[in-house]
This record gives structure tokens, sequence and C-alpha cells, in this order.
């Protein structure tokens, strides 16, 4: 999926060619361009058409983009599946026409959610998400927040519970932008999103108050904490996938098994299974009927077999079987 048309501000003229005619959608910036046909496509959606679907040809034209059939031996190619077929990336194809792409004038996504009047290239969208100065909150800091539901003013209270619900409201923004971003593989972009809600909520982590909206606060940087780790094993940084996964089991508690599941990956990665069974048998614990832990539970049962078959050959000398 791309990014909605109905953010889009340019003229049809100027953002036709880059709309998806498989999403219908204006394309990522990390799009792909048929070499044969010049048409362009979300880099998502055109190997779902081509080999999940089993199709040959151009969703646009129909022309057959398999690079076999083609006699044209100046247009590029690139693997899908297990076929080669003529489309290169925008950028490398073409250059001037990926820089026009940058140029498309776009709103925030963020608009209806936190009122973003922002409008600006799309090539500038991420810096605009990411920026600190963007989607401004009265933010206080935890010792104001502290002292001022102490010893405020009723109507400075009811500031800060607005000021909250601000806060949440704009955290729920970023996790629906970054969840989209995550949905498409964009996994950075999807991290630095849930990077930027998780700042945005920080504060209320160390506030032990019953007030309005606190634990709706704490529930949101739980699922947060828990999709950030998603994207930080996605990109093989298990480390940081383990901290945010027992950031939330430590700090902020969560019922949700993917946590743990995470974080038992994590550690099969980071090569500690002793750990990874620990997390798996916390979880089932909470979740003795989970269908996804207990196959996570036989999978990691298969590879301790494995090892402990492997380490036995290897004290035997038996090296090429234990390799």
């Amino acid at each position: 999926m791309g990014f909605d048309l109905d953010l889009v501000q340019s003229d049809s003229r100027h953002h036709g060619a880059f709309i998806c005619a498989i999403c219908q959608c204006l394309t990522d910036l990390d799009c792909l361009v048929t070499t044969a046909c010049s048409h362009c496509f979300c880099r998502q959606c055109l190997p779902v058409w081509l080999d999940k679907m089993n199709r040959t040809t151009c969703p646009t034209c129909n022309r057959d983009l398999l690079y076999s059939k083609n006699n044209d031996i100046n247009n590029s190619c690139m693997m899908m599946g297990s076929r080669s077929v003529m489309v290169q990336p925008l950028e490398n194809a073409q250059p001037l026409s990926h820089r026009l792409l940058k140029t498309i004038l776009v709103k925030c996504p963020l608009h209806k959610g936190v009122a973003c009047q922002w409008t600006g290239d799309y090539g500038d969208l991420q810096t605009h998400l990411l920026s600190s100065t963007a989607h401004e909150t009265d933010n206080l800091t935890t010792e104001d927040s502290k002292l001022r539901t102490e010893s405020s003013a009723p109507q400075e209270k009811g500031d800060m519970r607005q000021t909250k619900q601000k806060h949440l409201s704009l955290a729920a923004s970023l996790k629906e932008e970054a969840n989209g971003q995550f949905g498409t593989q964009h996994y950075q972009e999807a991290n630095s999103l849930y990077t930027k809600a998780i700042s945005v909520l920080r504060q209320y982590e160390l506030e032990k108050t019953e007030e309005e909206g606190q634990d709706e606060a704490i529930d949101l940087l739980s699922t947060l904490y828990s999709n950030r780790a998603a994207t930080y094993l996605e990109l093989q940084d298990y480390s940081h996938c383990l901290d945010d996964c027992n950031h939330i089991l430590q700090r902020l508690g969560t019922e949700n098994v993917k946590v743990y599941v995470r974080a038992s990956r994590a550690s099969i990665q980071l090569g500690n299974l002793e750990m990874a069974k620990t997390f798996v048998e916390n979880g089932l614990q909470q979740k003795q009927t989970n269908l996804v832990l207990q196959k996570e539970e036989r999978r990691l049962q298969q590879m301790m077999q494995w090892v402990d078959v492997g380490n036995r050959q290897l004290k035997n000398q038996q090296n090429a079987h234990a390799k």
C-alpha cells in the first residue's frame, strides 16, 4: 500500500503517473518501475501481482514483463520469486522521475488525529513526522506534572488532563502511521515512528497515579514498545528487541503473548536457548492454551535437542556430523 490519495495536494497532472494501479494509492518513495513500459508500482504490490498471483503482465497495460519473452536486451531486470522480470527501482532507472515524485505536495497523515496543518513535499514527509518540533503539545516534565497534580488548582488539573489527552491522541496517530510502514516492510521508518510515539508518552510511565487516562497511556506504551521490538526483530537488531521486551515485562506489564514470542526469538538469535525457554515458559504460565506459544515451545525443544546431539558428537570427535 502506498500513500492515501486524499492527502495529495498536487494536481493529477503531476502525480497521476505515480499512482499504483494495484492499490490505487500514490506509490511509495522506494517504488518500482517497469523498464519496458515505464509504469510505477509500490514495491510491496508488484511482487504480489506477479509472483503470488502467477501473472506475468504489467497491471496497467498488460505488456508481458518476463525478461525471457522480450527481445530488447537493453531493458534492465530483477528477480521476483523465481522469475526475471523487466522491473527496476524508479530511483535507479529514472532518477529525474523519482525526483519529481519526491516533489509532490502532500498533507500530513496525522492531520485528522492531531489537526496537523503541515503541507510539504512528499520527500520531506518522513522528516516532518520525526521532527521534535512537529505536532508540538505542551510537554510537561515529570516533576512539573507531579507538582501540579498535588498542589494545582482544579482548572490547572483540567488543563493537565487535556494535555494528556493530546499526548495520547498524538501517540496513537503515530502508532497507526508506524503500523502502516511496518505493513509495507519499511521497518526502519516504522521503528523511528514508534520511537517518537514512545517519547511522547514516556513521562507517564513514571507517574504512580490513578488519574483518568493513566491506564490508557500505560497500555499504549506497552503496545508501542512491543511493536518497536517487532521492528528490531525484522532489522536483526536482537539486543534492542530483547531490551524492549524486558522493559515491557519488568516495568509496564502485559498480557500480549507476542512479547514473549519476540523475546524468545531474539534470545535464540543471540544464542541463548535457555533464556528463550524461560520466556516461553513464562508466557505459557499466563496463556497455557495459546497456540503460538505452544508452537514456539515445540520449535525450541527441537532446537535444544539438536544442540544436545551436536554437543555429544563433538565430544566423540564426530565433527562432520556435529556440523
